[in-house]
């Protein structure tokens, strides 16, 4: 199922996944450019996610951060229906999408492109609280 919209992303826009393990199991790394990177898991027959780290939490101003994520994550407001989290041991802040297989490659790559666009815009909003 991925593996035609990975056909498109390399036809059109150059850009090759590459397969990485870890303890979840295996996911597809793209960098778009040499500034914009983000990760592909399989979930299940009917859904992938896209994420990626977007920061190191910050050791300051920690509570009003948590307070503003949360805020942002209510409703997906600010997140165009990604998540926001911090990793169980408080060392990043990652953005997550879950994403239907029900799509053609037009909205992926729209998916995509938003996706790394709320990634630089997280990255300025928790740049303010530190």
């Amino acid at each position: 199922m991925l593996e035609s919209l990975f056909n498109e992303l390399e036809k059109y826009l150059d850009v090759k996944p590459i397969e990485q393990k870890d303890e979840e199991g295996s996911y597809y790394k793209l960098s778009i450019s040499n500034q914009d990177e983000l990760n592909i898991r399989h979930i299940n027959e009917d859904w992938f996610m896209i994420f990626q780290p977007i920061t190191n939490f910050p050791s300051t101003n920690q509570h009003e951060l948590n307070a503003h994520l949360l805020e942002a994550c209510f409703l997906f407001q600010g997140t165009g229906g990604a998540l926001l989290s911090i990793d169980p041991n408080e060392k990043q802040i990652f953005l997550s999408l879950r994403i239907s297989y029900d799509i053609n490659y037009k909205i992926f790559r729209d998916k995509i492109e938003d996706f790394l666009n709320y990634i630089d815009y997280w990255q300025k909003q928790i740049e303010d609280f530190t």
